[in-house]
């Protein structure tokens, strides 16, 4: 099946090829945005593990898609070549983390003592790692053969 894909997306144009992903993603993200209007409320419990794996998801993305290819092209042998990615990506998780402590928000469906307070990042923290390896996992397989196949396009 991934090879009918492949070969699909090796017959079109790269353009119309990055339009049919594009749409694609759109509608799966939309189609699970819309479980929204299902749900007037939400176990704690459930919205931690959430939001942990999707944070989890991010970081996958960021490393797989951003630090890795920026690891790669930098200049320089062994933890030196590291060091520009590692630098960004602190100043860029400490630019979050200053815009949560200066920026006013709620906490949706918590309890009325914890609407602004803390959130439950031990149980964030785990269920993030497993998106993040359920994110690499699925990645190295299909996306990889599918940006092989449109570099060859291109």
């Amino acid at each position: 099946m991934y090879q009918e894909i492949i070969n699909f997306f090796q017959g079109l144009d790269p353009i119309l090829g990055a339009l049919i992903a594009t749409l694609f993603t759109w509608a799966l993200t939309a189609f699970g945005a819309s479980f929204v209007f299902l749900f007037k409320s939400m176990n704690r419990v459930v919205l931690d593990g959430m939001l942990g794996f999707t944070g989890g998801v991010m970081v996958a993305a960021s490393f797989w898609s951003l630090l890795a290819p920026g690891i790669e092209m930098s200049e320089g042998e062994g933890f030196i070549k590291v060091i520009p990615a590692a630098v960004g990506f602190a100043l860029g998780a400490l630019f979050i983390f200053g815009l949560d402590k200066v920026l006013p928000h709620i906490h949706i469906n918590f309890k009325e003592s914890e609407k602004f307070g803390e959130v439950n990042f031990h149980a964030q923290y785990q269920v993030g790692w497993y998106g993040a390896c359920c994110n690499h996992l699925i990645s190295n397989k299909f996306l990889k053969k599918l940006s092989q196949s449109t570099r060859k396009c291109i």
